[in-house]
């Protein structure tokens, strides 16, 4: 083997060596914290535009005896942050920062654990949007993500606008497939599925103009959606009772008809009997 060869191999094991070395050193960072769900402060279901909020996260070693370093990546999507980092051991540091994301070392040999306080400010959006209210990663692993959607009033009205017309849209498709079951021929439905299909197409409408953030439009057609819907639903039922009263009208024509007979029966006992007794008597 010669020389260049072997110098190549010799590389070749030392390049593995220092990758495997940085690989264990980024994995065992990954391992020496971790956060504490339960002591989490300040998360809001739902956020509105501008509106203040301040979530709060604590961190802990998972052994008490470590003493390297853990250098942990901060990050958010709120306006005007402020963060407070406290650490705790023997004595407690707070330290600040104003920026969207920044690095910051835990130095395992002075503090055991750390509370991380962020002040900031919902951003303006489009449309309703799902946005990282805090996220902290070692490396590229994530430790603690929460996101949160931040909307408008606006955008809530023309949100539950569109769910009123889906939930009006199902009743009227229960309606229609009740009618059906009711035995109701399908030519008494025609009106009730016409108008079924347009609030649908409505609906698709109202759901693509809110994915474009057009407010207006989206709630118009959501409306749209929930009055056809609505037709539909009214027709089926109309439709229902119709033939059921169709139903009940062809049950009395029979039930008359053998009344009829009934009655005819019973005169003519009558009579006979009326002629029996004059019989009698003569």
């Amino acid at each position: 083997m010669g020389d260049g060869m072997r110098r190549l191999i010799t590389f070749g094991i030392i390049f593995l060596l220092v990758l495997a070395m940085g690989s264990q050193s980024v994995f065992a960072q990954t391992q020496n914290l971790r956060e504490v769900p339960e002591k989490r402060r300040g998360i809001p279901d739902i956020l509105m535009v501008k509106e203040k909020v301040h979530p709060e996260v604590f961190l802990e070693e998972v052994s008490p005896n470590l003493t390297v370093k853990t250098t942990l990546k901060f990050d958010t999507r709120l306006e005007d942050p402020f963060w407070r980092i406290t650490t705790y051991g023997e004595t407690s540091e707070t330290k600040t920062d104003d920026r969207s994301t920044f690095t910051f070392d835990f130095d395992h040999a002075a503090f055991d654990n750390m509370t991380i306080k962020l002040d900031g400010t919902a951003p303006e959006v489009e449309k309703r949007t799902y946005i990282v209210l805090m996220e902290i990663k070692i490396g590229d692993e994530v430790l603690t993500s929460i996101s949160v959607d931040v909307t408008t009033e606006e955008f809530i009205g023309v949100y539950r606008a569109i769910h009123d017309a889906e939930m009006r849209i199902i009743r009227a498709e229960e309606e229609i497939a009740s009618a059906e079951d009711a035995g109701v021929p399908s030519s008494m439905l025609e009106t009730a599925k016409d108008f079924l299909e347009s609030a649908e197409k409505f609906l698709e409408n109202a759901r693509a103009f809110y994915d474009a953030a057009k407010m207006n439009e989206s709630r118009a057609a959501a409306e749209h959606a929930y009055d056809e819907a609505t037709r539909a639903y009214d027709s089926a039922r109309a439709a229902k009772g119709e033939h059921a009263g169709g139903l009940a009208l062809v049950a009395l024509g029979k039930y008359g008809i053998i009344a009829g007979i009934v009655i005819a029966l019973l005169i003519v006992a009558v009579i006979a009997y009326k002629r029996r007794r004059w019989d009698r008597l003569g």
